[in-house]
């Protein structure tokens, strides 16, 4: 027989029904924001990239040094030097075939972006080996713009030696006096050093031989190694 009264459907059934379909679409819309984003659900949810972070260069430790001039062989692949010398002869200095001068008394002489040999001898000489951008004596300057020109020098007596923005990948030598790392003191007294990665500048003043800038690691003979890395 025919029901009069049919059995109601209760409102709270329409209401799971319309709050499951909303969570559905929202879920949905969550999932294809975090597989387009770039950040994925890092980035999205919390708002942190992962951004690839580039290395900002060598690790440093500030040093600075008095120390006896050890006899040292440099390979330079761009630096600037300047030198002060007591006097220098014709035959000293060969520079191609452009630069010909007399006989000097208390030279100056100036090399940009030197690339080549420095070496220095424990009684306050230097031979130079390599070539350079411009070089200027006593004022005078020569420069071939994109060209380079070759440089050979004799052993040269100097009174004083600027070698600045120099970077060396390993130095080694024995010597004597004071290493300042940071803050630490490291006495020397005939012993052998051995630094990596030198960016900086080597001043020299007669016998006395100085350097100013950053290194990755120093090992001293008789004392702990000193690393970044």
């Amino acid at each position: 027989m025919f029901d009069p009264h049919p059995a109601q459907v209760h409102p709270h059934y329409y209401y799971r029904k319309v709050l499951l379909f909303i969570v559905l679409i929202a879920g949905i819309g969550l999932a294809y924001y975090i597989y387009s984003s770039p950040e994925g659900l890092t980035g999205a949810v919390i708002g942190v990239k992962n951004e690839t972070v580039e290395p900002s260069g060598v690790p440093e430790f500030q040093i600075s040094t008095e120390l006896v001039l050890p006899e040292l062989a440099l390979a330079s692949r761009g630096c600037k030097i300047d030198l002060a010398l007591p006097s220098v002869e014709t035959s000293d200095l060969s520079i191609g075939e452009e630069f010909n001068f007399r006989k000097m008394e208390k030279a100056e002489l100036s090399l940009e972006g030197y690339q080549g040999k420095i070496i220095l001898t424990t009684e306050g000489m230097v031979k130079l080996d390599g070539k350079t951008k411009s070089i200027t004596l006593n004022g005078m300057t020569l420069d071939k713009k994109d060209k380079l020109f070759s440089l050979l020098t004799n052993h040269l007596k100097y009174s004083s030696m600027l070698i600045s923005n120099i970077t060396l990948e390993e130095l080694t030598f024995i010597s004597s006096g004071e290493f300042k790392v940071n803050e630490h003191i490291f006495k020397m007294a005939e012993q052998k050093a051995r630094i990596k990665v030198f960016s900086g500048n080597i001043i020299l003043e007669n016998l006395d031989f100085r350097m100013e800038g950053g290194i990755s690691s120093l090992k001293i003979e008789g004392y702990p190694e000193v690393n970044i890395g």
